[in-house]
């Protein structure tokens, strides 16, 4: 499997066929059914309507601050007690590519959702403004998608980017937001987070679901550079217990020293009837490892056997390499409690472009 998928990929490889090649090996490991590998097919083709034909080249027409190298989109697969999810996040592009046709090519894909009744767009439509860019300044990003595939269908969501032109701008703006979507709730927390801890937090995205509104979750990602402001930032949630986060945090970050500039988030989803936030943690695992097979062992503890086999052969099957000669392929770990049980997910980059490009994630060193 990884000399030809390795083999597979030159300057003339369309990002499409080595996407498509990659997943389905990704399915193949996870052993999907031949209705989710259709499914899996289907949406891929889908979300690389904008960038599919481009060629792989020696380094990427646009940097997308999705994955360290700059590749356009990213796959991830859920963990919960026996059974397993896949998602994938990608950034539209378009020719030239600059902040703007980025996200008009977002917003074009948004349109394609809403004809084709994939998707409903009311939180997004509340919201958007906001986000949009007025200026040609270089951004981190503007507009992202992801995509679950669950139970035959599919949950897209939106994510915005709140440090529009001024991070110090990022804690109004979303407020702005949340009183627009009627979110109290999620106001006072961003106003506790932003000015009443003594530590400052970013928030580097804000997303909506891309579903009906009655059942829509607004989400918030704060970062945290330490383990100490993670679990401070939990604390503030109300829906998950610090010591949790300190036992995952402790499994997860061990006791290396950060080795690339991304943080721990905290994600928090907030849902309009009110009830307690989900919380998910998300850790930059591969700025702690020297490798991916080391990154894959840190989650024994937290997954079973199997599913850290299961792991280890996506990371493969993703790259096309041996996990302990890459390091990045697993980019973040994340951990939710759901429903009383775990639910890790695993982020997969597949690392088209040689070096990672350490200078465009515009975010600060974890420190332990």
């Amino acid at each position: 499997m990884s000399s030809f998928l390795a083999s597979s990929v030159s300057e003339f490889s369309l990002l499409r066929e080595v996407g498509l090649t990659r997943l389905d090996a990704l399915c193949t490991v996870l052993g999907a059914t031949p209705a989710l590998r259709s499914e899996a097919h289907a949406l891929f083709e889908d979300i690389s309507e904008s960038w599919g034909k481009l060629t792989v080249g020696d380094a990427p027409l646009w940097p997308s601050d999705i994955t360290d190298d700059g590749t356009p989109f990213e796959f991830s697969v859920a963990f919960e007690r026996n059974r397993f999810e896949l998602r994938m996040l990608f950034e539209s592009q378009q020719r030239p590519i600059t902040n703007r046709s980025s996200w008009d090519a977002a917003i074009g894909f948004n349109e394609r959702l809403r004809r084709t009744g994939k998707a409903d767009l009311a939180l997004f439509d509340r919201v958007s403004d906001l986000f949009a860019p007025t200026t040609q300044k270089a951004e981190r990003f503007l507009l992202w998608h992801a995509a679950v595939l669950r139970d035959g269908a599919c949950l897209y969501k939106a994510y915005f980017n709140p440090e529009l032109e001024d991070a110090a701008k990022a804690a109004p703006r979303v407020d702005m937001a949340l009183q627009r979507l009627n979110l109290p709730a999620a106001r006072r927390f961003v106003k506790t987070c932003t000015t009443q801890l003594p530590f400052k937090t970013r928030i580097p995205y804000f997303s909506v679901d891309l579903e009906d509104a009655a059942s829509a979750r607004t989400k918030l990602y704060l970062s945290a550079d330490s383990a100490e402001h993670a679990m401070a930032l939990v604390a503030e949630t109300g829906g998950l217990d610090p010591a949790v986060c300190s036992d995952w945090l402790s499994t997860l970050l061990g006791t290396d020293r950060p080795q690339r500039r991304r943080p721990i988030l905290v994600c928090t989803a907030f849902r309009p009837d009110g009830a307690p936030p989900d919380v998910t943690v998300h850790v930059p695992i591969r700025c702690f490892v020297a490798n991916d097979s080391e990154a894959a062992e840190r989650l024994e503890g937290l997954l079973s056997a199997e599913q850290v086999a299961r792991l280890r052969r996506a990371l493969e099957a993703v790259s096309g390499n041996d996990p302990r000669s890459t390091r990045g392929v697993l980019t973040y770990a994340s951990l939710r409690q759901s429903a009383g049980a775990l639910r890790l997910t695993g982020y997969l980059a597949p690392q088209l472009y040689a070096a990672p490009l350490d200078g465009i994630s515009g975010t600060h060193t974890v420190h332990l």
